[in-house]
């Protein structure tokens, strides 16, 4: 399975009553993970793969949302 770094845009919520300025602005991330499953429209990456196939921590990120993907190498 590849080990990859994501870098994707993710959106912001504001909460309640909004006055005067306020973070507009998109967060750029970074996810380090298992490349479980890749799609035209998502990547879906797990922080934890067992040896029994079974995934912790998947995070699913659209296809739309990805700056890069680059596949890394562990020592």
């Amino acid at each position: 399975m590849k080990k990859v770094l994501v870098k994707w845009w993710d959106s912001n919520v504001l909460h309640g009553w909004q006055s005067g300025e306020y973070e507009t602005e998109l967060a750029l991330c970074e996810t380090l993970g298992f490349l479980c499953e890749e799609t035209e429209k998502k990547l879906v990456i797990a922080q934890t793969v067992s040896k029994y196939g079974a995934y912790l921590g998947v995070v699913i990120i659209a296809r739309g949302c990805v700056e890069s993907v680059r596949e890394v190498r562990v020592r």
